[in-house]
Parts: C-alpha cells; sequence; structure tokens
C-alpha cells in the first residue's frame, strides 16, 4: 500500500510540473549573480591581516638580543656588583660559566644529531611557508 501511495504522490508531482512548467531565468541573470559575487569577495579592512609583532619590533628584539649577547661575550663582568648583595644574589658571580663553557664536550653522535634537527626544521618551515603563502595568494 505505502508503494501505491508513493507513485500516486509521484504521477501527482510529475503532473503538476508539466501544467506549470519549467522557468528559465532572467536574460541577465549570469551578470546580476556575477555581480553580486564580485561585491561578497572584496577583502574586507576589518579582517586585513595585521602581524602581531611588527618588523620595526622584530628589528628591535633582534637588536637587544645581540647586544646582551655581545656584552655576555665580550663585555666587563669584573664590575662592582653591590647591588646582586642587596639581593642575596652574590653567588652569581662566582659561577663562572663563561670559563666552563670552553671546556664543554660534546659528543659527535649529539652534534651531528643536532645539526641534521636543525637542517630538517629549517627545510619543514620553508615547506610550511611556501604552503601559507599559496593559501592566502
Amino acid at each position: 500500500m505505502e508503494a501505491n501511495k508513493d507513485k500516486k504522490l509521484d504521477d501527482l508531482i510529475r503532473k503538476s510540473v508539466k501544467e506549470i512548467g519549467l522557468e528559465s531565468p532572467s536574460a541577465d541573470f549570469t551578470k546580476t549573480l556575477l555581480s553580486k559575487i564580485d561585491v561578497s569577495t572584496q577583502i574586507d579592512t576589518a579582517t586585513a591581516y595585521k602581524p602581531l609583532i611588527s618588523k620595526a619590533g622584530w628589528v628591535v628584539l633582534t637588536l637587544i638580543l645581540v647586544a646582551l649577547s655581545g656584552f655576555a661575550l665580550y663585555g666587563n663582568l669584573d664590575s662592582n656588583l653591590a647591588w646582586l648583595e642587596k639581593m642575596n644574589m652574590g653567588a652569581l658571580p662566582e659561577l663562572q660559566l663563561m670559563d666552563a663553557l670552553p671546556n664543554l664536550a660534546v659528543s659527535n653522535i649529539f652534534f651531528y644529531g643536532f645539526l641534521i634537527f636543525g637542517i630538517f626544521a629549517f627545510i619543514q618551515l620553508l615547506f610550511f611557508k611556501q604552503r601559507l603563502d599559496r593559501q592566502y595568494a
């Protein structure tokens, strides 16, 4: 009985479609549709990409890092550090970390592993950058 009911409904729909006929779009339908699409694809200024840290900020951070590294390696660390004693950090100059660095022994396996890891990380970053560039282009 269910199949008979579906067949009657199908016949009714076919008859109604034949009586009403198919509607055809207007002559300028494509032009109207494309004009609406063009308006919607314009870049909204509210969603434009703006980096969290600007290029000038990265330059400043890099200069600070280079200056601190240069001072740590070549600076005069034998200056008066009386303020450290007030902070109870008087043992900090006694650590002599800079004197221990030349005696640091690194195995060949660690060195080559670290080198290969760095190379692969660099290659992976290049691939990710290219993928993101293609995605946002």
